[in-house]
């Protein structure tokens, strides 16, 4: 394919706006896509605040105020045997690893008549009893190539029926042997991660991106600038000697006559706080640095992290509305319409299968209900 040349935009003739080889501004493009590798994005989770409230604000407030089920006889049954199964808990970490990772499953450990040795990547049977809940986030498990469906007029086409749950087993020897375990599909709860275009989900065996992909050269320069300000608050006040001829000091041989004046003047200032010096030939005076706009840097550094993140400030950072008349109810509505937003398209569906699951094990299939929060 042969390369298009551009000729609509912009351009003035005179300043050089908009001509190729002298704006500048033309050869600024788009990197390339680089995905953040597992280890850095766990040790920006467990050592970055800022990197954690990303991760977290939103599923723990989708599921502050609980859930409510509506239109089924004992519901009190089923909040019963989720909390008996610690079926939130593991939802709220599974909602956190995807935004994370880029992806996460709940697997539901069942027996339900299936005893075969490879019964867990069967289709789900008649469930008889939830023996447990685990956490998979994607980097332990993926799906099998091999069992996609073709079938371009099933309702599933294209999913994978079975994900490999890749683990280590410990050997007698004290060693671990790398193992894989096939998982069927209606096992497990997915989350499959941040919005992506199918070649990336290629790419990365069918999981999305972190939430963090976007976030983190925010956050990087964010603590760039608070380390440089807080080592300015360091050196707020300097010292500077002077010392007549010291090029031709040095050029003589004489560097350590040198180093024994600059190790007197600081002995002399932390220990007496005066300082006493050659008139004639040195000099000493103190020097103050000027923090004149650095808030203002700051605060802009802070409000690029938080529109990177989809954060308001006030969330994020824990600020005050600022402007006249600000009461910070536009960042709280704006907030609630995102968690409200992130409730119905992600967490709900999730919960409605873990709720379908515990029916399942009540005998009841089918039922009608609706989830409110």
């Amino acid at each position: 394919m042969k390369n298009l040349l551009r000729l609509d935009g912009w351009q003035n003739l005179i300043t050089g706006l908009g001509k190729a080889g002298v704006d500048k501004s033309l050869n600024t493009q788009m990197a390339s896509l680089t995905i953040t590798d597992d280890v850095q994005l766990r040790n920006m989770y467990h050592n970055d605040h800022l990197a954690h409230k990303i991760i977290a604000c939103m599923p723990q407030d989708a599921l502050s105020k609980g859930y409510v089920i509506t239109g089924l006889d004992d519901p009190e049954a089923v909040y019963d045997r989720i909390t008996e199964l610690k079926g939130i808990t593991a939802l709220l970490d599974s909602l956190q690893w995807e935004r994370l990772f880029g992806g996460c499953a709940l697997w539901f450990g069942v027996k339900d008549g299936i005893t075969d040795a490879d019964s867990q990547a069967q289709e789900l049977g008649k469930l008889d009893k939830i023996l447990w809940i685990k956490v998979l986030d994607r980097r332990y498990v993926a799906p099998r190539r091999t069992s996609v469906v073709d079938d371009a007029n099933a309702e599933n086409y294209g999913d994978a029926q079975i994900y490999d749950l890749r683990g280590r087993e410990p050997q007698p020897n004290g060693t671990y042997r790398t193992t894989t375990r096939g998982i069927h599909r209606s096992r497990l709860v997915l989350f499959l991660g941040h919005a992506t275009t199918d070649d990336v989900r290629e790419s990365r065996e069918g999981w999305g991106l972190s939430v963090l992909e976007k976030v983190i050269a925010s956050i990087r320069r964010n603590a760039d600038a608070w380390a440089a300000s807080g080592y300015m608050m360091t050196e707020a006040s300097y010292g500077e000697l002077r010392i007549n001829g010291l090029i031709d000091l040095i050029a003589a041989g004489q560097e350590d006559t040198v180093k024994d004046l600059v190790r007197l003047v600081n002995f002399g200032k932390s220990v007496a706080k005066t300082i006493v010096t050659d008139g004639e030939k040195q000099s000493y005076t103190v020097k103050e640095r000027t923090f004149t706009g650095v808030p203002q840097m700051l605060n802009t550094f802070m409000l690029d992290v938080a529109s990177a993140a989809w954060m308001p400030a006030t969330k994020l950072f824990g600020m005050s509305a600022a402007g006249m008349n600000a009461t910070g109810e536009g960042d709280a509505d704006l907030w609630t319409g995102q968690v409200n937003g992130y409730r119905e398209n992600v967490v709900s569906p999730a919960l409605r299968q873990m709720i379908d699951m515990v029916l399942l094990e009540q005998g009841i299939e089918g039922a009608e209900y609706e989830i409110t929060y």
